[in-house]
Parts: C-alpha cells; structure tokens; sequence
C-alpha cells in the first residue's frame, strides 16, 4: 500500500490514509463527548448491545472482520441530521462509518 501525507495542511506525516493519529485525535476531540453529541447512556447501552451481537461478523460495508469493539462503530440507518429521534440498529467498522460521515444510507 502507498504511503500519504497526512491532508493536514503543513503535516509531513506520512500515512496509510487519511489523517495521522495527531490530527485525527484532535478532530475526534473536536466532536466532543458522546453525551455533547447527543449520544448519552441509552445510545451506548444500546452500542454495547449491538456490538455484542455483531462480534466476528463482517462490515456490511468493506467485508473486513469485526473483532475489536474498540474499532466498531453503532450506525443509524436513518442518519441523526435527518431524524434526531433516530436509534443506532446496525453497527460498522470505524474506517467505513468515518468515510460515511453522515450521509443518507438508501440501503438496509
């Protein structure tokens, strides 16, 4: 795999894709906690469920493994910037949710 620069303007970073860790804590950081998201207890109750269910499985997305819960990500299949009242029923590996972003899922 080619090696990048970190897109960070003034980052000579080299990575595999996508920001160096650096600058992807400090965009993580940015976002606040899940609570300053609006994504408090229920949310990661029902995070916690999900996972559990989906550990070993693969990423709709991608077909990687999912077997780190760390590196799992909750989803919404209806996204929260279209319905606030929306509730995570399908879980990702982070790379595929960060690359989504927010985007209206058609599919599911």
């Amino acid at each position: 795999m080619t090696l990048r620069v970190c897109p960070v303007p003034d980052c000579p970073t080299l990575t595999l894709g996508g920001r160096c860790a650096k600058h992807e804590r400090q965009k993580r950081e940015q976002r606040g906690t899940t609570t300053q998201q609006g994504l408090g207890w229920q949310h990661q109750q029902r995070r916690a469920q999900l996972v559990t269910v989906a550990m070993g499985t693969s990423c709709p997305d991608c077909g990687t493994p999912m077997t780190d819960p760390r590196r799992m990500v909750a989803d919404h299949s209806t996204p929260r910037s279209v319905d606030r009242s929306s509730v995570a029923d399908r879980v990702h590996c982070r790379k595929c949710s960060d690359k989504q972003g927010g985007r209206v899922h058609y599919s599911q």
